[in-house]
């Protein structure tokens, strides 16, 4: 079931008060310095259409008159996330996401951080393998299978979370070297942030210090954070009890490092207080460090 949502976005120049729009779809928001343009895509995948892969071109064999268009390459979509042996949620989702919605026009790729023992009733254990072998997986799919977009999901250690920062700012490096040589090379991937802190049954999946490494070295390079209300207030220290603490709260999470945040599950305040659900969702008008 979709909720209503309100997007209100930084005023830009020479406005008086913040943009406001209305939307039923549950999104992200991608705000753009000089123009107030907005694309609000279902799922990180339909970001990297922004990015579309080279088409081929080759002339038939057959006939050296007419030229066939080679199909074009899927985008790739690493998805960095923990298992969920239920298949609810995790990598499983995601992958599932990327294909199905993206009708094949994206390849998911997967590292997993996590693995858990659940269903749907619950989580009954979590175990984290070697940050050494997390460092594997993502190097083993750079050297061959670049990405457009990552989706980052649970990182469930401190170790964890500062390995995929570290690789993060290599890929970031990466792209500004590109850039700085017109556009040739690797470009660095649209980074999504989902902050999983907390299971749908309530359950708490990572401790104080992996929650501190992903703000500190996860945040900063991220396009996109998207906690949910539980895991704003997981961020934040404190309940957000209505709208208005809701929109504060995703200001003080972009103040944390994420060039925009989109903070979902609004319909719990209309389950608590049976008012008007509400999403906020904020972008800088600036690029964030």
């Amino acid at each position: 079931t979709t909720t209503a949502a309100t997007y209100i976005i930084p005023k830009g120049k020479g406005s008086e008060e913040p943009l406001h729009c209305n939307n039923m779809m549950m999104a992200t928001a991608l705000y753009f310095r000089q123009f107030h343009c907005f694309i609000l895509p279902i799922i990180i995948f339909h970001a990297v259409k922004l990015f579309p892969s080279t088409s081929a071109f080759a002339a038939s064999p057959h006939d050296d008159i007419h030229t066939n268009i080679m199909p074009k390459a899927p985008s790739i979509v690493y998805t960095i996330a923990g298992s969920d042996s239920g298949g609810g949620a995790g990598i499983q989702a995601d992958l599932k996401a990327i294909h199905t919605l993206s009708a094949g026009t994206c390849h998911g790729c997967s590292a997993i951080t996590c693995l858990t023992a659940q269903n749907s009733c619950g989580v009954s254990g979590v175990h984290s393998p070697p940050v050494e072998f997390l460092r594997l997986q993502l190097s083993t799919l750079e050297g061959d299978i670049y990405p457009d977009a990552i989706k980052v999901g649970m990182l469930g250690t401190r170790d964890l979370a500062e390995e995929v920062g570290g690789w993060l700012s290599g890929l970031s490096k990466d792209g500004a070297e590109s850039s700085d040589k017109g556009g040739r090379g690797r470009r660095a991937p649209l980074v999504v942030m989902d902050p999983v802190m907390i299971s749908t049954s309530g359950h708490k999946l990572v401790d104080d210090s992996a929650k501190s490494a992903m703000i500190e070295k996860v945040f900063p390079h991220a396009d996109l954070v998207t906690p949910n209300k539980f895991e704003a207030e997981e961020l934040l220290g404190r309940k957000l009890s209505t709208p208005e603490d809701v929109e504060a709260g995703a200001r003080e999470i972009l103040a944390m490092g994420p060039k925009a945040v989109l903070i979902k599950g609004g319909h719990s305040l209309l389950e608590e207080q049976g008012t008007e659900s509400s999403i906020a969702a904020f972008a800088a008008e600036d690029n964030v460090s």
